[in-house]
């Protein structure tokens, strides 16, 4: 049986939710992970569980529109995502008796270089490029890395 499992909740299960469905959009994520730790702790109830708290997204709206078009929008991915690391906190923080720890990886999350960027046009009529981020969520292998430090400095804390 395993020592460690991490469980990260991404954007995807927040990305379209807005105002009058992000209650339910979070009870449905939760109910979910529920299942998923009940059968981690079904097969191994000594293994500890972090649930990780996703990070946030880019810096800029060009990713978004570059992965989304005109479907989300920065602002509005941040507010649920602002409700979303709550949920997690109030639903798992206090449980490691349980062996359920919440782990905030996004502390040491550099949004502003860890995410892919390219050269783009800077518009359509033109051959001038500007660097332009071109992924909202999902890191460069250094974003993936300072989650990675996350998820070792928790795991130093259980076994110093």
């Amino acid at each position: 049986a395993p020592d460690i499992a991490t469980i990260l909740l991404g954007g995807n299960d927040i990305a379209y939710a807005n105002e009058e469905n992000i209650e339910a959009s979070l009870d449905e994520m939760i109910a979910h992970s529920n299942l998923l730790i009940g059968a981690f702790q079904t097969i191994s109830p000594k293994t500890e569980i972090a649930m990780i708290t996703p990070p946030p997204p880019t810096i800029s709206q060009d990713g978004f529109g570059e992965n989304y078009g005109c479907a989300i929008s920065r602002q509005q991915y941040r507010r649920n995502l602002h409700w979303e690391v709550a949920r997690i906190i109030s639903e798992y923080d206090n449980r490691k008796s349980e062996h359920i720890h919440v782990v905030p990886a996004y502390y040491n999350f550099d949004a502003a270089h860890a995410y892919p960027i390219e050269n783009r046009q800077v518009h359509s009529n033109s051959d001038v490029t500007s660097p332009r981020v071109v992924n909202a969520l999902h890191p460069t292998p250094e974003g993936y890395r300072q989650l990675a430090d996350s998820i070792y400095f928790w795991m130093k804390s259980l076994y110093p």
